[in-house]
């Protein structure tokens, strides 16, 4: 069984849904038989991160460095450095 959602251009963090992260997702998708938990919600996605877990996006894996107090994107090219989470909507504009 595959759950489609509706189609969207907006940003989209997965988890796999075998890790409990405490926070309510935004929704849930199927992709190659597996379930993942989808968060949208900036609010969620910081507090998700800064529990210690990485988030998958279209564009990489985004994480939290709790030494340094930045996101960090890593888009298998390069590791992106971010002060405020709200800078990856500038890095990766919805188009």
């Amino acid at each position: 069984m595959e759950l489609i959602t509706e189609p969207s251009y907006e940003h989209k963090f997965f988890i796999d849904s075998s890790f409990k992260t405490g926070v309510k997702e935004d929704g849930v998708e199927f992709k190659d038989g597996k379930k993942y938990l989808v968060y949208k919600k900036v609010y969620k996605i910081d507090r998700v991160l800064k529990k210690g877990f990485n988030l998958e996006m279209l564009m990489g894996i985004l994480s939290y460095n709790k030494e340094t107090g930045k996101y960090e994107v890593d888009n298998k090219k390069e590791l992106l450095e971010m002060d405020d989470l709200r800078e990856i909507w500038e890095l990766y504009p919805i188009i």
